[in-house]
């Protein structure tokens, strides 16, 4: 999510592992958008990792997390993966094999 335009962008993971994140960090994101001067996210462990650490340091992204156990913390986000949820809910009755082709839909 981006705090000044509250853009949102959503992908399909096959796993949280940190290279699988970091991949799509690179792939999706920063190849559609440029590299970010900041990235806030949540303290989980793939973004802990260092994996995603070295590709935060190397892209020159400084990195920064919401405090623990407070999704409050992070609102927006909340709200929108809430929303997120919600509507891939609704579009998973009729297209289950392949929701997550068609997630942009959404």
């Amino acid at each position: 999510m981006d705090y000044f335009t509250k853009w949102p962008e959503a992908y399909a993971l096959p796993d949280h592992e940190a290279e699988t994140v970091a991949e799509a960090l690179v792939n999706n994101f920063i190849t559609r958008f440029g590299v970010p001067c900041e990235l806030h996210s949540d303290q989980g462990r793939e973004f802990e990792s260092v994996v995603f650490q070295e590709c935060c340091r190397l892209l020159g992204i400084k990195k920064t997390r919401t405090t623990a156990l407070r999704p409050q913390s992070d609102g927006l986000v909340e709200r929108f993966n809430r929303t997120l949820i919600h509507e891939v809910a609704k579009y998973c009755s009729s297209y289950q094999r392949d929701w997550d082709v068609k997630l942009h839909h959404c």
